[in-house]
Order: C-alpha cells, then sequence, then structure tokens
C-alpha cells in the first residue's frame, strides 16, 4: 500500500476498494484523491454534456476562460472513455 493509498484509508476512513477507485485515474486530476468520487458512465456523460455546453459560451471569453473550460471537457471525456472502458470489462 503506498502513502497516498494508506492515507485515504487511515485518515480519511475510505475502504480499500474506495481508495483504489479514487486512485485509478489519477494522472487525470489535479485534485486531490479525497475530493475525488468514483463516477459511472451516466454521470460522466452528464459532465461532458454540460462542460460542452460551457465550451460554447467561453469561445466568447477567449483566453484563460476557454482554456480552463476546454481542459476540463477534454479531461471529462477521458474520464467518461475509462468508465466506459471498465463497465465493459465489468468493472
Amino acid at each position: 500500500m503506498d502513502d497516498e493509498h494508506a492515507y485515504l484509508v487511515e485518515e480519511i476512513g475510505l475502504s480499500e476498494d474506495e481508495a483504489q477507485a479514487r486512485l485509478q485515474d489519477s494522472d487525470l486530476w489535479l485534485l486531490e484523491p479525497e475530493l475525488r468520487y468514483n463516477l459511472g458512465v451516466e454521470e460522466w456523460e452528464d459532465a461532458v454534456g454540460v462542460l460542452c455546453v460551457l465550451d460554447s459560451l467561453a469561445e466568447y471569453h477567449g483566453g484563460a476562460v476557454e482554456q480552463v473550460i476546454r481542459d476540463a471537457q477534454l479531461r471529462a471525456e477521458e474520464a467518461l472513455r475509462r468508465a466506459r472502458e471498465r463497465a465493459e470489462n465489468g468493472h
């Protein structure tokens, strides 16, 4: 068990499985693991849909606003892809 996993189990009080699930996509997130959720396909589909709308609105602002929204959209799309893959594999 690595330090992050141990922290989530011992300090935050997550189960072993939930701690592992929160650390599964660590390469996608800047958020600390205790602030992440183990979400399924439907939640990520909703997130991508909302971010698509925000992305179209952000085009009028340009710059940092557009970049942050687009970054979030791309992360959500990748999280959705991974959630679908896990669902197909029975995880």
